[in-house]
């Protein structure tokens, strides 16, 4: 088992290191390994780590733009990741989180697409494309557009010094060649990923339908009955009456509530005693 003082005397003593020499994020992103303790170098990571994320939100956007320039995987890792702290909204990290969860799915092992060879073309490794022995940074292009002024969305394309990098999906990847050529290319993980995708629509189905069942049960539940009093039926699933016909006897009072489609609740002084539908 790890000793979790002297480990985190190594994180820590790097942390200060980054820190004195205003890499802040390469801070954080070190102090993010130490293991839970209580000793002194437990705690003077987490007092810097919360000095960190006490700077002022525009440094962090500023910090991932920077990532998606240098193509700086770790960085915009570490500033999703503690977003939430941070105080980042949502409209801010959208195209940055876009990038990240794009970037993420894309990590692994390719080959060609349906193809007969299994032979590995190529892997990629945070923004890093590794061809054999040679390592090209995928810089992200990022477009956007709205739809009736609304909604933004935000198209990526990755280029290289060979080419330019599509994502098309789960585990599928295209790659247009500077020579002209253009080839797609699939995980070796992306038949996994499709069985796990799959399962999750069946969950998700599953789930929508106990929802439909309990929420029709919730209606039927809630349906006019005999003996309800008028604050109860117009608490009911019917609700108000479209219209009341009231007529007041010697012994006491009828009303008929008359719904849409021929529907009517009757009373007699002030309790339902028929429901005609």
């Amino acid at each position: 088992m790890l000793d979790r003082e002297p480990f985190n005397k190594i994180i820590c003593q790097q942390m200060i290191e980054l820190y004195d020499n205003g890499e802040y994020i390469k801070a954080l992103i070190v102090g993010k390994d130490s293991l839970p303790s209580k000793d002194g170098f437990k705690v003077t990571i987490d007092e810097l780590e919360e000095e960190i994320l006490n700077k002022p939100n525009e440094y962090f956007l500023e910090e991932m733009e920077k990532s998606l320039r240098v193509s700086d995987y770790k960085a915009l890792e570490i500033i999703l990741y503690y977003k939430g702290i941070i105080g980042l909204d949502y409209d801010s990290v959208e195209k940055y989180k876009k990038v990240y969860e794009e970037i993420s799915n894309m990590q692994g092992v390719y080959i060609l697409h349906k193809s007969a060879i299994d032979d590995i073309q190529f892997y990629i490794d945070g923004f890093d494309l590794i061809i054999g022995q040679d390592r090209y940074a995928l810089k992200c292009v990022l477009s956007d557009y709205e739809i009736e002024g609304i909604t933004t969305i935000y198209k990526t394309n990755y280029v290289f010094e060979k080419g330019e990098l599509k994502y098309l999906g789960t585990g599928l990847v295209e790659i247009k060649y500077h020579d002209g050529t253009c080839k797609s290319y699939e995980s070796d993980k992306r038949e996994a990923w499709e069985e796990e995708m799959e399962a999750k629509k069946e969950t998700q189905k599953e789930e929508q339908r106990l929802k439909e069942e309990k929420e029709k049960a919730e209606y039927l539940a809630n349906e006019p009955k005999i003996g309800m009093t008028a604050e109860e039926v117009r608490n009911s699933n019917w609700g108000e009456p479209k219209d009341i016909n009231k007529t007041t006897y010697a012994w006491g009072t009828t009303e008929q509530w008359c719904y849409p489609g021929y529907k009517y609740i009757y009373f007699t002084n002030g309790k339902v005693d028929a429901i005609r539908e």
